[in-house]
């Protein structure tokens, strides 16, 4: 399963996000409001780049998962 590092914020409204990997520069930060997560992307954007589909996603709060 592919996975996205998000920041969002208490609504699931997606306010940064990065490829997965090791912790550096260009990782979210999280502060006051946002949370920073590693998620697991839907199965139908799996391989796609993030700027393709990330407008289409938000972060299901309680679940804690991408969901369309």
């Amino acid at each position: 399963m592919t996975k996205i590092v998000v920041a969002y914020d208490e609504g699931g409204r997606i306010v940064a996000a990065a490829e997965a990997g090791p912790r550096g520069a260009d990782r979210p930060v999280e502060r006051p409001g946002i949370a920073v997560e590693e998620l697991d992307v839907p199965d139908e954007f799996a391989g796609a780049r993030i700027e393709t589909f990330l407008h289409r996603l938000h972060v299901d709060v309680r679940e804690r998962r991408l969901v369309s």
